[in-house]
Formats: C-alpha cells, structure tokens, sequence
C-alpha cells in the first residue's frame, strides 16, 4: 500500500515533510463513439513520494522505503482501457462548470487503494479545454480525469495508445505538462525529448523496483512531426531490445504495456504472440496487453532461457459507453504480487477480476456510469444496464449476468473464477 501525505500545502511545509518522510519511519460500437533520479536515465518514484490516496477508503499502516531490501513483495492492479467518449465526459459535469469522474470508480476505489502500485491505460490526451474536450473519433479529455486517477490512487498512467495524436503533437505537449503538476506518477509511453524516451520509469515499493515500459501499434495514422518520433512510443523491436536490457540493469522486474491487438476479437492475433513471445525471449516479466475493447486470454510465455513471462493479453475496457454488443461492456483487472527473495523477484500469485462498465440511459442518454466486479454485479442491475437501447441483433447476445459469466469462461478458461 502506498504512503499518504497531505499535498495541498504552502511550499515550504511541503518541503518540511519530505524531509521528515526520508529520515523518519515512512510508512463501439465507438460511439460519437515520475523524485527524479536522472542517474543511469531512470526515473524512479519511491515510496517516499507517493501523494496520498484519496479519502473514498481507509489506508494501512504507512510502510517503510527500504530500498537496499533483499525480500519483499508487492501487489500490482492493472486495469485496461479507460476512454471517455462523448457521454462519459458529460456525465462528469459539475455544477461548477468543471469535470468529477471519481464516482464513476468508487466500487473499484478500494481496490486500486489497497494494491501497492495501480496502473491504468488511458486511452486519451488529457489535454484540458484549450485543444477542445472531446471524445470519439478526436479524443481529448479533460484535466480532471488525470487528477481524479491520481486522487484514486494510480500510479502508472499508460498514454502509449492508438488515440494519442488524436489532437496531434500539440495534445502529447499538453498532456505532459498536465502531468508535470504529478512528478511522482509515471507516465508511461509519450515523451519530451529523446533523453526522455531512453529514461526508464521505475517504481519502487516495499524494496521492489519494478521498470515500466510502454508501446503502441499505431496512432491512426497520424503520424508525429519529422525529428519528434520520441514523443510516442511505437512497436519497434530494436528500440524494445534496448529498453529491456536497460531496465533490467535498473529494476527487479520489467512490466511492458502493450497496445495491440484486433478490436472487439476475443481471440489474439499472430502479432500478438509474436510480440509476446519476443518480449519473453527478452526476459520481460510481464505484459499487460490493452486495446481490443474486449478480454482476451492468459498466459504463461517461456522465453528463450526458459525463463516464464505472464501475459494479460487484453483487459478490455474499464470505463466506456460503447454500444452494440454487450461483450465490450466486460472489461477486467490484473492482479499480480511480485515476491523478492534473496535478491531474485518472481511473480509468485496471479490472477484475473473480470469487471462491468455500468451505464443506464435516459432519453438515448447515457449515464450513471459506475464500474462493477462481475462477483458483485446483480441480475436486477444488468436488467438496468443501459446497452439493452443499443444492442445489435446481428451479435446475438444479451446483457445478462450469466451471458457476461459464460463469456468469461470461454475466453479466460481456468483463469476465471466466481469468486471475488
């Protein structure tokens, strides 16, 4: 669990109680569809400079920065792609005039609190009002969603995604200076200058490090300015040659996010396992897979050396109002613990959660989104879900609890189970 601190303080306080943490006991259907330490180009963000978790849950005992530990272990939450297409915007509004998304999560909230470090893929600019807020087909979000992610308790914002010249190189420019108020998160995939795409994102956690790297297949086509190829990171299998032997020397285990895949296809692509198994071969740990807006399976990947990677292929969609075909309504999350011992770190337990995005419609307008566990979602509530306005024959399904089940355990097989 990552420390809290109050970070809405005058400078010089704030300045005072860094010092104290370091010295003391820290503890569609598409719809209108990183302190820095720049030793050795890595960015690494200790427990010491986490900002705090929200208020939505209670916290344990703060845990001490041990970085020169030779055991440990440390819970990662993974969830996949987080879009907010026109409607998800809308249902943000505030009476201010802003934007609040928070209660979109708040049954996911405990969650993502509780895991040592939370990961998102977010399938947008953040780009705030100046580029126009925006969702399908030219997303841009507003600042909010990245301040309510980090209030949630996300740690690594994945930006590395087919969406991300959707404003062109000016909505890579403004999202990362959106996220220069958020030193502590790393920002994965989208970069400032070339030193900055060679910089590996560590997170470091109970004496684990865990090196983050980030890919896309494409952008749609866009392509970034002549000179600016840094600034979004795409499938280039020297370049992930390069990363990967770097980030092994500075971390305990490699995490690489991949953005791939066919949209709205349970099943994986040879691109996909090509590219798993290369990564694999590489030494990766794991991979989290996102994109397709539908789950795909898990798997264990022998590389090479024998040595074993895990990869989530696809965890579908986490916040959506995609239409059509109820299957883009299950998205799921990946739990994974990584135990050090003896200097060496594994991944020991592993496993899957499949999730609801919950919409209900008003009019032809979708809202009240809120995001469910499949364990704790009802019959009573899928017959509210909203899709039932827009689903389409021709796919045949349902939005029912069992349908939603019976989808889990044809495409996750023994990796599914019931239980929370």
């Amino acid at each position: 669990m990552k420390l809290r601190k109050q970070y809405k303080l005058g400078a010089a306080v704030l300045a005072v109680m860094m010092m104290t943490a370091l010295f003391s006991s820290c503890n569609a259907g598409w719809e209108d569809l990183e302190s820095v330490d720049t030793s050795n180009n890595t960015s690494q963000i200790s427990d010491a400079e986490s900002l705090p978790k929200s208020d939505v849950s209670s916290s344990a005992a703060d845990k001490p920065v041990d970085n020169g530990s030779t055991e440990g272990k440390l819970d990662l939450f993974a969830a996949g792609d987080n879009i907010l297409h026109q409607m998800v915007i809308d249902g943000g509004k505030t009476a201010d005039g802003g934007y609040d998304y928070t209660g979109y999560y708040e049954y996911m909230a405990n969650d993502i609190q509780n895991a040592d470090v939370a990961f998102i893929n977010q399938e947008s600019p953040i780009g705030g009002e100046a580029l126009g807020i925006s969702g399908y087909p030219n997303f841009n979000s507003p600042f909010e969603i990245g301040d309510n992610l980090v209030s949630l308790g996300f740690d690594v914002i994945n930006q590395a995604n087919n969406h991300m010249l959707d404003k062109g190189a000016k909505g890579v420019t403004a999202t990362l200076e959106f996220w220069k108020k958020y030193p502590q998160i790393a920002v994965l995939g989208i970069n400032a200058s070339q030193e900055d795409r060679d910089t590996t994102r560590i997170v470091e956690r109970n004496g684990i490090k865990l090196a983050f790297l980030s890919y896309t297949y494409g952008t749609n086509g866009y392509k970034t300015p002549s000179g600016q190829e840094y600034l979004v990171n795409r499938f280039d299998k020297a370049a992930m040659k390069a990363d990967v032997e770097r980030a092994k020397k500075e971390a305990d285990a490699v995490v690489v996010s991949m953005h791939w895949g066919v949209e709205y296809s349970t099943t994986t692509s040879s691109e996909q396992h090509t590219y798993a198994q290369y990564l694999a071969d590489l030494g990766v740990d794991l991979v989290i897979g996102t994109h397709p807006h539908v789950i795909q399976r898990v798997n264990w990947v022998t590389g090479e050396n024998g040595n074993k990677t895990l990869v989530y292929y696809s965890l579908g969609n986490f916040l959506s109002s995609q239409i059509d075909d109820p299957l883009r309504m299950l998205g799921a999350v990946a739990n994974v613990r990584f135990e050090k011992k003896d200097s060496k770190t594994t991944i020991t337990d592993a496993k899957i959660t499949p999730t609801i995005c919950h919409y209900e419609t008003n009019n032809g307008v979708r809202e009240h989104f809120k995001i469910y566990k499949l364990a704790e979602y009802t019959d009573a509530l899928a017959a509210q879900h909203g899709i039932k306005d827009f689903l389409n024959p021709s796919f045949g399904r349902e939005m029912t609890l069992s349908t939603m089940k019976n989808i889990c355990r044809n495409v996750l097989g023994d990796w599914y189970t019931e239980g929370k």
